[in-house]
């Protein structure tokens, strides 16, 4: 089974490939769970200095699993982690064309599990993701493996690797991918509506039975959620409301 992005070890060459198949996303859109984010930490949204998954986006702050990064060393840091960034520090959202059993959801359950995967020596750059893009152990600067990284979690996600594990999703992951901050109001219909419905049901505000239509029951409760969360009562299930959501 095919990889969904290419084989690249270079952010910019990664870029280059989504714009040129209209997969990047201007850091003035939405990131999406799954998206691939590259990063120019100066700020000018300009040089993509790094690239990390989006894990969840709150307004303009994102949550995201990178490989060689640290606290420390934003952009080569020997390390597996999660990360807080900022939309200032994005130059865009590359959205891979998510198909059969190569979901957003396993993506971030892979990517997750390799949280803490550190390199052996440290500040060497030799780590199972380089030996995987190379066929080969490497070192050195020019082996930064951010993008390797990446590379090797969609390709586990092809099943072009066998680690070995069973990479389970949790009911609230796919919740989180599937809704996509989707403005939701009375009259809206569909799957959206009905992770809605899961949702507020799961947290004690009663929407009735799951019908995936957002009627009277589930604005109510859309409601009494806004109004514990001191969020405005208006009924209109926006990014501030699914932020809380999916808090």
């Amino acid at each position: 089974m095919a990889m969904l992005i290419p084989k690249y070890a270079n952010c910019g060459t990664l870029g280059d490939w989504a714009k040129n198949n209209g997969q990047l996303i201007p850091y003035t859109g939405t990131g999406q769970p799954g998206d691939l984010v590259l990063f120019d930490f100066s700020g000018n949204h300009k040089t993509r200095q790094h690239v990390g998954i989006l894990a969840a986006q709150t307004g303009n702050t994102l949550s995201t699993i990178e490989g060689n990064t640290s606290v420390t060393s934003d952009d080569n840091g020997g390390a597996v982690m999660t990360r807080t960034r900022y939309v200032s520090q994005v130059v865009g959202y590359i959205r891979p064309k998510w198909t059969g059993t190569q979901t957003a959801a396993k993506l971030l359950a892979i990517a997750r599990a390799e949280v803490g995967v550190k390199e052996s020596p440290a500040g060497s750059n030799n780590v199972k993701y380089n030996t995987w893009f190379y066929g080969q152990a490497v070192s050195g600067d020019w082996a930064a493996w951010c993008a390797a990284f990446v590379c090797w979690c969609f390709a586990v996600l092809a099943g072009q690797i066998d680690t070995g594990k069973i990479y389970e999703t949790t009911e609230m992951e796919d919740k989180t991918v599937m809704v996509n901050v989707k403005q939701l109001q009375k009259g809206s219909k569909g799957s959206a509506v009905k992770k809605l419905q899961i949702l507020l049901n799961g947290l004690g505000y009663s929407c009735g039975s799951v019908d995936s239509d957002f009627g009277a029951k589930t604005l109510a409760a859309v409601k009494s959620f806004q109004k514990a969360q001191g969020l405005t009562q208006d009924g209109v299930v926006g990014t501030n409301t699914w932020g809380k959501l999916l808090n």
